[in-house]
């Protein structure tokens, strides 16, 4: 019997459920403007040099926010997905109380490779703080059924690494919360 695809909303909470680095991080994902995105605040967990985030601390934004992308492909085809390559251009410093935005964009979906691009920018300036392309293959396993295996998939509190609803992306998100 064919498995109903699990939505985005279902996978990011099971990854934010089973996987510890995003809420450690703080990174909550979120839909705003009908697509998924995650949100960073940049604080004392993610310094590098004084007063701005470890460059590996964006990656991991980045990372996170291109395999979501690459996630939702794999479930909707009953696959499994992992990173097989993250290209990064880091474009200035993400200072601490800067919160970090991500969009992406597929590039290229083919058979077993998925091509994603994306950038990391200011919520409040807009301004790109880095710019990443990640290829993403598809394998045998169905990503779904491990993340239901690990209880519930239903979304959870944002401030907790969850989702959170459109409008809900917290101050200066530009949202009007309807």
């Amino acid at each position: 019997m064919a498995r109903t695809p699990l939505s985005i909303e279902e996978i990011t909470a099971a990854l934010s459920r089973v996987g510890g680095l995003a809420p450690r991080l703080g990174i909550v994902f979120e839909r705003h403007h009908g697509r998924m995105r995650c949100r960073m605040p940049i604080d004392e967990r993610h310094v590098g040099a004084p007063f701005v985030a470890h460059g590996g601390a964006v990656m991991t934004l980045l990372d996170m926010a291109l395999g979501v992308d690459a996630l939702e492909r794999a479930a909707a085809r009953g696959k499994a997905t992992s990173t097989v390559e993250l290209k990064v251009n880091f474009l200035r410093p993400a200072k601490v109380g800067t919160v970090l935005v991500t969009e992406t964009t597929i590039e290229y979906e083919g058979k077993s490779l998925l091509v994603v691009s994306g950038r990391a920018r200011e919520l409040d300036s807009g301004r790109a703080v880095a710019l990443a392309v990640g290829t993403f293959n598809f394998y045998a396993g169905d990503m779904a059924a491990r993340l239901t295996a690990h209880g519930s998939t239903q979304p959870e509190d944002p401030d907790r690494g969850g989702v959170a609803a459109e409008g809900n992306g917290g101050p200066g998100d530009g949202s009007s919360g309807a």
